[in-house]
């Protein structure tokens, strides 16, 4: 099974459909997809980076050629997602399908599964024991949800492990290792510092992605090829 990791877009779909190589059997976007379903509050970072083109395909209800999982970055709407997990409406738009902060997706056939866990948005110290799920930022109740879900062969997040270096910045985001003790994935794939970085914690293989940067893979029972990163 051909799986494409894919970093923040901002809302330009149309890079995505540049930039099937091969084309995969699931496409994973790992947040800051720039899912504003109201153009009219649209954020900055959204505006400036990308097309802002989500709101005219979520009114045409346009479906995406590939099957698509995301999970949210900080620039989304997240009053209007979480409404709809409420609502258990999880697909957003044909073959487009949103991750719930904390929980666990099975993808893939009977003969090749790949079980997913996700956790979108950013750390703040601040807000991390508010448990609010309408907010830009993932909290501590969704890192004990996460890890309550027991092994899992991925893990995807919007932000990477703490203390970790990437390029000059050095992460203060707390959670995520925890996650990986309680999980064990055999693949972590993440973005949130413009910088691409492949490394190891624990025995789980991490890939850190800049905004457009993909990662395609083979994966095939829990063992996987990199084909392609660009």
């Amino acid at each position: 099974m051909i799986l494409q990791f894919m970093g923040p877009i901002h809302g330009d779909f149309s890079f995505i459909r540049k930039n099937y190589s091969p084309t995969p059997d699931w496409l994973i976007l790992i947040g800051s997809i720039g899912a504003w379903p109201d153009p009219n509050i649209v954020d900055n970072a959204t505006r400036k980076y990308g097309a802002g083109e989500f709101s005219k395909l979520y009114y045409e209800h346009t479906q995406f050629p590939i099957q698509t999982l995301f999970i949210s970055g900080p620039h989304e709407d997240h009053n209007w997602l979480h409404r709809r997990t409420l609502n258990g409406n999880l697909d957003i738009l044909p073959n487009l399908t949103y991750l719930k902060n904390g929980y666990k997706t099975t993808i893939g056939n009977t003969l090749n599964t790949v079980s997913i866990i996700g956790v979108g948005k950013t750390y703040s110290k601040k807000h991390n024991k508010n448990n609010k799920p309408n907010t830009r930022y993932y909290t501590e109740k969704d890192v004990q949800t996460a890890c309550a879900n027991g092994p899992t062969d991925i893990l995807i997040s919007h932000t990477g492990l703490f203390n970790e270096q990437y390029g000059n910045y050095k992460c203060a985001a707390k959670g995520l290792k925890q996650i990986i003790y309680a999980t064990r994935p055999t693949l972590f794939v993440h973005s949130g510092f413009n910088c691409f970085k492949e490394y190891l914690f624990l025995d789980t293989k991490c890939f850190s992605l800049k905004k457009y940067q993909s990662l395609t893979l083979d994966w095939n029972n829990n063992l996987f090829n990199v084909l392609n990163i660009s």
